[in-house]
Parts: C-alpha cells; structure tokens; sequence
C-alpha cells in the first residue's frame, strides 16, 4: 500500500497514498494494530516478513 522508507504521506504523491494514510492514521486512533506491506520500487516483488503469510497471494 505504501513504503516504509518515505513519510506517510510522502510529499509528491497521489490521493492513494493519502488515503492510505488516513486509513492507517484513523484506525491506530481507534485502537487498531495496523501493518503496512509494500514493495521496493516499481517492477519489485513484494516481501514477506518473516512469520507473516500471504494466503491471498498464494504464498506463505
């Protein structure tokens, strides 16, 4: 959804990325655990942590 390397929001960027970040805002205000995936750079595969699975993707 977005990049950890870069603010949320980063400057520069589309209504996407903000609304993923108010998302992410709004629901760590309401008490959530909230975790953000995203890949590198354009044409990257996306990484999965370590004991995190992926079943929508197939992966695990």
């Amino acid at each position: 959804m977005t990049t950890p390397l870069y603010p949320v929001p980063p400057r520069g960027y589309g209504p996407v990325e903000r609304l993923m970040a108010m998302l992410t805002v709004g629901l760590r205000e309401r008490g959530h655990h909230v975790t953000v995936f995203s890949r590198v750079g354009p044409g990257s595969l996306p990484v999965a942590a370590e004991g995190i699975s992926d079943r929508h993707a197939g992966r695990r």
